[in-house]
Protein backbone atom coordinates (compact mmCIF):
# COMPACT_ATOMS: atom_id res chain seq x y z
CA UNK A 1 0.00 0.00 0.00
CA UNK A 2 1.42 3.54 -0.87
CA UNK A 3 0.17 6.80 1.19
CA UNK A 4 0.84 10.17 -0.37
CA UNK A 5 0.80 13.12 0.87
CA UNK A 6 1.03 17.05 -1.17
CA UNK A 7 2.29 20.28 0.27
CA UNK A 8 2.13 23.27 -1.38
CA UNK A 9 5.73 24.64 0.17
CA UNK A 10 4.26 28.08 0.93
CA UNK A 11 4.61 27.88 4.71
CA UNK A 12 7.40 25.71 5.86
CA UNK A 13 6.23 25.34 9.58
CA UNK A 14 2.66 24.66 8.33
CA UNK A 15 4.24 21.97 5.96
CA UNK A 16 6.79 20.73 8.47
CA UNK A 17 3.54 20.12 10.79
CA UNK A 18 1.45 18.33 8.12
CA UNK A 19 4.54 15.90 7.22
CA UNK A 20 4.72 15.21 11.04
CA UNK A 21 1.40 14.31 11.66
CA UNK A 22 1.11 12.38 8.31
CA UNK A 23 4.28 10.33 9.05
CA UNK A 24 2.49 9.41 12.55
CA UNK A 25 -0.59 8.06 10.60
CA UNK A 26 1.52 6.36 8.37
CA UNK A 27 3.89 4.59 10.82
CA UNK A 28 1.14 3.17 12.90
CA UNK A 29 -1.38 2.59 9.39
CA UNK A 30 1.79 0.36 8.36
CA UNK A 31 3.41 -0.98 11.55
CA UNK A 32 6.56 0.23 11.10
CA UNK A 33 8.93 -0.06 14.17
CA UNK A 34 10.33 2.86 16.51
CA UNK A 35 13.72 2.79 14.14
CA UNK A 36 12.02 2.20 10.82
CA UNK A 37 9.43 4.85 12.03
CA UNK A 38 12.61 7.18 13.41
CA UNK A 39 14.65 7.06 10.09
CA UNK A 40 11.79 7.20 7.93
CA UNK A 41 10.70 11.04 9.54
CA UNK A 42 14.63 11.70 9.86
CA UNK A 43 14.87 11.39 5.91
CA UNK A 44 11.46 12.42 4.85
CA UNK A 45 11.68 15.56 6.91
CA UNK A 46 15.56 16.46 6.25
CA UNK A 47 14.06 16.29 2.33
CA UNK A 48 11.27 18.27 2.56
CA UNK A 49 12.89 21.30 4.37
CA UNK A 50 15.67 21.52 1.50
CA UNK A 51 13.40 21.37 -1.06
CA UNK A 52 11.35 23.94 0.94
CA UNK A 53 14.57 25.96 1.51
CA UNK A 54 16.55 25.63 -1.84
CA UNK A 55 14.29 24.35 -4.63
CA UNK A 56 11.78 27.46 -4.87
CA UNK A 57 11.89 31.17 -4.63
CA UNK A 58 9.78 32.73 -1.56
CA UNK A 59 7.69 34.30 -4.46
CA UNK A 60 6.50 31.02 -6.13
CA UNK A 61 6.60 28.49 -3.83
CA UNK A 62 5.96 25.02 -5.38
CA UNK A 63 4.16 22.16 -4.53
CA UNK A 64 6.04 18.71 -3.08
CA UNK A 65 4.42 15.12 -2.91
CA UNK A 66 5.82 12.84 -0.92
CA UNK A 67 4.95 9.05 -0.83
CA UNK A 68 5.83 6.34 1.01
CA UNK A 69 5.36 2.18 0.01
CA UNK A 70 6.53 -0.74 2.39
CA UNK A 71 6.75 -4.24 2.04
CA UNK A 72 8.13 -7.32 3.83
CA UNK A 73 11.65 -6.47 2.25
CA UNK A 74 11.86 -2.62 2.51
CA UNK A 75 10.09 0.74 2.91
CA UNK A 76 10.37 3.28 -0.08
CA UNK A 77 10.18 7.04 0.48
CA UNK A 78 10.15 9.31 -2.48
CA UNK A 79 9.75 12.65 -2.53
CA UNK A 80 8.49 14.61 -5.90
CA UNK A 81 9.09 18.25 -6.35
CA UNK A 82 8.96 21.02 -9.39
CA UNK A 83 12.31 22.60 -8.09
CA UNK A 84 15.39 24.04 -10.05
CA UNK A 85 17.04 20.92 -10.91
CA UNK A 86 19.35 19.01 -7.35
CA UNK A 87 21.09 15.70 -7.14
CA UNK A 88 21.54 15.05 -3.67
CA UNK A 89 24.01 12.44 -4.08
CA UNK A 90 26.24 14.24 -6.31
CA UNK A 91 26.94 16.74 -3.72
CA UNK A 92 29.68 16.66 -1.45
CA UNK A 93 29.53 15.59 2.01
CA UNK A 94 31.71 18.56 3.93
CA UNK A 95 33.86 17.17 6.31
CA UNK A 96 32.71 16.84 9.91
CA UNK A 97 33.77 19.43 12.55
CA UNK A 98 36.91 18.59 14.98
CA UNK A 99 34.55 21.20 17.22
CA UNK A 100 31.89 22.71 17.82
CA UNK A 101 33.53 25.95 17.84
CA UNK A 102 33.98 24.71 14.06
CA UNK A 103 30.74 23.55 13.38
CA UNK A 104 28.49 25.57 10.69
CA UNK A 105 24.62 25.65 11.05
CA UNK A 106 23.06 23.78 8.29
CA UNK A 107 24.59 21.83 5.49
CA UNK A 108 24.21 18.11 7.49
CA UNK A 109 21.09 17.53 5.80
CA UNK A 110 22.09 15.15 3.07
CA UNK A 111 24.85 13.30 4.85
CA UNK A 112 21.98 12.61 7.68
CA UNK A 113 20.11 11.34 4.20
CA UNK A 114 22.50 9.12 3.29
CA UNK A 115 23.37 7.37 6.56
CA UNK A 116 19.75 6.58 7.56
CA UNK A 117 18.63 5.17 4.13
CA UNK A 118 20.42 1.77 3.06
CA UNK A 119 19.99 2.46 -1.36
CA UNK A 120 19.26 6.01 -2.35
CA UNK A 121 18.23 6.99 -6.17
CA UNK A 122 17.96 10.82 -7.84
CA UNK A 123 16.24 11.35 -11.50
CA UNK A 124 15.20 14.35 -13.10
CA UNK A 125 12.13 13.70 -14.94
CA UNK A 126 10.95 16.27 -17.30
CA UNK A 127 10.96 19.20 -14.83
CA UNK A 128 10.61 17.13 -11.37
CA UNK A 129 13.46 16.11 -9.21
CA UNK A 130 12.85 12.53 -7.51
CA UNK A 131 14.52 11.56 -4.63
CA UNK A 132 14.01 8.08 -3.88
CA UNK A 133 15.07 6.64 -0.42
CA UNK A 134 14.96 2.73 0.66
CA UNK A 135 15.28 1.14 4.41
CA UNK A 136 15.77 -2.18 4.56
CA UNK A 137 13.84 -4.11 6.82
Amino acid sequence: MTDTLTLDGCDALEEMTALAQWIDTVAMRQDLTRSERFRLEMVLTESVTNVIDHAFSAESPGQITVSVSCSDAEIEATVIDKGQPFNPLTHSIPERPRSLEEAAIGGAGISLIRHFVDECSYQRNDHDNQLTMRILR
